[in-house]
């Protein structure tokens, strides 16, 4: 058996039969958690080139703000 939420989506998605009926807060945070790791990506890019970064404090904010939102829509979604 797997640990964490990814049994109860798989059994969501089981009795649905489609992701379809997966509840509004799912897909925000689902939304916000790619938006995050695309976020990260660019920071971890830009941190590994010479020379000052350009986009990264300018996505710090964001990026917390994003986890937190994902945070919250994750108990929302899974309650």
């Amino acid at each position: 058996m797997l640990p964490g939420p990814l049994p109860e989506v798989g059994r969501l998605c089981l009795a649905l039969r489609n992701f379809s009926g997966l509840p509004t807060a799912f897909w925000i945070k689902l939304v916000a958690v790619v938006a995050l790791t695309i976020a990260f990506g660019i920071t971890f890019a830009e941190s590994r080139r010479p020379g000052p970064p350009k986009l990264a404090p300018k996505l710090g904010p964001a990026t917390g703000l994003l986890a937190l939102v994902s945070i919250i829509f994750a108990v929302v979604a899974f309650e």
